[in-house]
């Protein structure tokens, strides 16, 4: 959900912080790349960033404000969790995370702005 907040509050919430890796994988530097990506493609993946073993992808839920109201992700054991069985799921969740949207009165533009909830998002995509 960081990814899809304004610079500024970005700025916020990062200054100061400091990444304590949780495995080999935790990503700890290049994050605004990494976060412009997710916004680019309308999901985000950890392969094993968090836990050494699990797997996750994850969409933004949008609201009828065009603002980023919650997420919904996937989870599971890396046996499970191919990345062929990733990519088969990625399309179930972005259709899911849309649904869920529209629900809350977002107006479903999603698949024109790149998977983004606003136009200021696609703007932002741009920003790497």
């Amino acid at each position: 959900m960081l990814a899809y907040q304004a610079s500024a509050q970005i700025d916020h919430i990062l200054s100061g912080y400091t990444f304590t890796p949780f495995t080999k994988q935790t990503m700890t530097d290049a994050l605004r790349r990494h976060f412009a990506q997710i916004r680019r493609q309308g999901y985000a993946q950890d392969d094993e960033e968090f836990e050494v073993g699990l797997r996750c992808i994850a969409a933004p839920i949008c609201d009828v404000s065009h603002e980023v109201f919650a997420g919904v992700s996937i989870s599971g054991p890396t046996p499970r969790m191919t990345s062929e069985q990733v990519a088969l799921l990625i399309p179930l969740l972005l259709e899911r995370a849309e649904q869920m949207s529209r629900a809350l009165g977002y107006p479903g533009a999603r698949a024109v702005n790149n998977g983004a909830c606003s136009a200021s998002e696609v703007e932002a995509t741009k920003v790497v």
